[in-house]
């Protein structure tokens, strides 16, 4: 069994990096909707591109065209000598827990098994043509062809293996029994939550460091310290906007917006809770509340008067991704 040391994740951690600077502008996801949506095995919906509005033919389309800003990470180099390395002198043979005997951790040199799963959709195309729900996959695999270039000149050396996960939960199990899974020292994908609960207990049982691309859905694996989210859950953006809004503004000058539905109004929990935090107490001033209701003829009704005050600054925070 392996055992992942903090020490012995740094190729690892270098690999994911790579992997998701070079392909952060493919890993924004498609079209969002009010929950993630679940999908049958055999349909995985639209998983890339923009829905907008066509007025020639009067219907909407699909762009998959980037057609905005891809976001960048700048890297601050630190001097050493005010910011020395973390070394050891202890042997890598050497570092699993007592009483577990001899750790088979891939040390410093060593070749990192990768597994990557995702869905390319092989067993759906026809007639030569690529499936269009796969452009996803086929988008994250070449991101990650970028990141294995650059991680090799800099000395990396991973032995990578893809497997076309199909969007099945059955093919992701017999992906499973094989030694590509079973000695991989990371796992990257797959896609759909359905599948990563199949594959999430598999990385568990076998201290194998998972890393989900995709699904943003909390308590997946709850207490598993080698579960790694790379997208940011919904409950986490909104503390990131909290965050970011405070910074400049105070509570009073901030407004929640939601249309008058259940599942947007819940949303507002997310920003009192981090306000809250902020604050340093759950009493005391919160961010006013606004819900956007509908006349009888469908059509919201928007009054934001109440919520302007002269010379005052305003902010509203709008928590929905729908039309």
């Amino acid at each position: 069994m392996k055992n992942y040391r903090a020490t012995n994740l740094y190729f690892i951690f270098l690999f994911l990096s790579s992997l998701f600077i070079t392909s952060c502008g493919w890993l924004k996801p498609a079209r969002e909707s009010e929950k993630e949506k679940v999908y049958t095995d055999e349909d995985l919906g639209d998983l890339q591109g923009t829905r907008v509005f066509d007025p020639e033919t009067g219907e909407w389309r699909t762009v998959r065209q980037v057609n905005q800003k891809v976001d960048t990470i700048r890297w601050t180099d630190l001097p050493e000598k005010d910011y020395p390395p973390i070394v050891t002198d202890r042997e890598w043979a050497a570092t699993g827990e007592p009483g577990e005997g001899p750790a088979t951790t891939t040390g410093p040199g060593g070749v990192y098994d990768v597994s990557l799963i995702l869905p390319f959709l092989a067993n759906q195309s026809s007639l030569g043509e690529i499936d269009p729900n796969s452009y996803w996959a086929i988008h994250f695999y070449a991101g990650a062809q970028l990141a294995y270039d650059n991680l090799a000149r800099e000395g990396g050396t991973f032995k990578i293996t893809v497997s076309d996960s199909e969007g099945s939960a059955a093919k992701i199990n017999r992906l499973l029994a094989k030694p590509a899974a079973r000695n991989a020292d990371l796992i990257i994908g797959p896609y759909k939550r359905d599948n990563v609960r199949v594959i999430e207990p598999f990385a568990r049982k076998n201290t194998i460091p998972l890393a989900v691309p995709y699904t943003a859905q909390l308590g997946l694996a709850k207490g598993n310290p080698n579960y790694i989210q790379l997208n940011p859950s919904l409950k986490s953006h909104c503390e990131a906007i909290t965050r970011h809004a405070r910074a400049v503004y105070d509570t009073e000058n901030i407004v929640l917006v939601a249309r008058d539905n259940p599942l947007e109004k819940a949303r507002f929990a997310y920003f009192q809770q981090a306000n809250a935090e902020i604050e340093g107490t759950n009493i005391g001033a919160r961010f006013r509340e606004y819900t956007v209701g509908m006349d009888k003829n469908e059509q919201f009704v928007i009054d934001i008067t109440p919520f302007i005050s002269q010379g005052e600054t305003s902010v509203f925070i709008i928590p929905s991704w729908s039309s």
